[in-house]
């Protein structure tokens, strides 16, 4: 069985291998092969926005795949009296048809316990809800935590959005001559799965050089540029600071002489330390020049990128002469533009002692919370880390 997409760039095959493979035309490669069904898979077929797949087996089940994570969000079991069991593999919930509870076990342990010992259970895991909400959100961990909610329906946001929406999450931790961050690529990769969740098209990056960083951007604008209702979504964690009022993103690779004792530096060396960052750093004055060009309808900026500094002391500067960089300074934001930090201007961000950020875990909260304005999430997040942290946070 073959499908092709919507786009007609991509096709899906059912095999007698037992996979479904997703296929790229133009090159003839296999982009993800699926692999759940334990027999021949001999139907497939493509959602109408063409990211998720459905696939029929003789196997008895039909099962519904995410295409970009390959994994599977439903599978549905089918009996030969009409009866059938939904099953979400992910989160090891089951959903049956009136009379299809029969078929059945839940296991405790190492004991299965079937229909008569699942009656007392059954208020806590037959949860029909959950499978009407994976439906329509197309992911089987969001619509446990909405059920779970209690959250109607109709407030969950549609498989198909009314609007694009595109993100680009970048998370640089593995730094050669500055202090490595491990909670920046975490922090990226908790996002990038939310984001998912909330019908964004991620592209996810992680510990980039410049020129690697100033590619996946021009790529996420281009997006921008064909999708004038999108809205684009812009995350960087990771080194970042500011010198006379500009803001920079510091890549992995980048290095300096002058950051050999990261210590100390000589206020002579400061101007020549500015050239550098203009080198071998991103400016976030291009990263917003870039998007308001774009056009697009809505645009964001998230930079938890208030960190450690290269340095902390300046051998021979006199009170007045010059301040010390710090932390990233806030930035202007013009209509139908939000930019936000992890701290506020001159302040570091406090990264924690788990895996993740204070601000990641607050953010990623809040998002996930129905019929909330983008403004009111970020206002929760602030309250939240200002309370964990003492630390500050500002949105411009």
């Amino acid at each position: 069985s073959v499908a092709f997409s919507p786009d007609g760039k991509t096709a899906l095959s059912g095999s007698w291998d037992n996979t479904v493979k997703w296929w790229d035309l133009s090159s003839g490669r296999v982009i993800k092969s699926l692999e759940a069904h334990s027999s021949y898979v001999y139907s497939v077929a493509f959602s109408p926005d063409g990211k998720t797949a459905l696939s029929g087996s003789l196997d008895t089940t039909t099962r519904l795949w995410n295409l970009e994570t390959g994994e599977e969000i439903i599978r549905l079991v089918g009996f030969d009296d009409g009866e059938g069991v939904a099953i979400m593999p992910q989160q090891g919930n089951n959903v049956a048809s009136p009379k299809g509870e029969k078929y059945i076990n839940v296991s405790f342990g190492n004991r299965a316990v079937g229909i008569e010992g699942y009656e007392k259970y059954k208020k806590f895991y037959h949860r029909p809800d959950i499978l009407k909400l994976a439906w329509q959100v197309g992911d089987a961990e969001r619509a446990i935590a909405l059920a779970n909610q209690k959250t109607q329906v109709a407030t969950v946001s549609p498989l198909i959005p009314p609007q694009k929406r595109f993100a680009l999450v970048i998370g640089n931790s593995k730094y050669q001559y500055y202090s490595t961050l491990d909670n920046a690529e975490n922090d990226a990769n908790k996002l990038a799965k939310v984001l998912r969740t909330l019908c964004f098209e991620v592209t996810l990056a992680t510990n980039l050089k410049l020129r690697q960083m100033k590619k996946v951007f021009r790529q996420f604008r281009q997006k921008l540029r064909q999708h004038k209702q999108a809205v684009g979504l812009f995350y960087f964690a990771g080194h970042g600071v500011r010198y006379e009022d500009h803001n920079y993103l510091i890549p992995i690779g980048a290095n300096s002489d002058l950051m050999q004792e990261w210590k100390a530096i000589d206020v002579s060396q400061i101007k020549e330390w500015k050239q550098e960052l203009n080198t071998t750093a991103m400016k976030t004055a291009y990263v917003s020049d870039m998007m308001k060009a774009a056009g697009n309808q809505v645009n964001i900026i998230l930079l938890d990128a208030c960190r450690n500094l290269p340095f902390t002391k300046v051998r021979g500067l006199r009170t007045g002469q010059m301040a010390l960089p710090s932390g990233l300074n806030g930035e202007k934001a013009n209509s139908g533009f939000l930019i936000a930090y992890a701290a506020s201007p001159g302040e570091a961000a406090a990264d924690g002692t788990g895996d993740n950020s204070p601000y990641i875990e607050h953010l990623v909260k809040w998002m996930q919370k129905p019929n909330m304005r983008l403004v009111d999430i970020l206002r929760k997040v602030r309250k939240g880390v200002e309370k964990d942290t003492n630390v500050r946070l500002v949105l411009a």
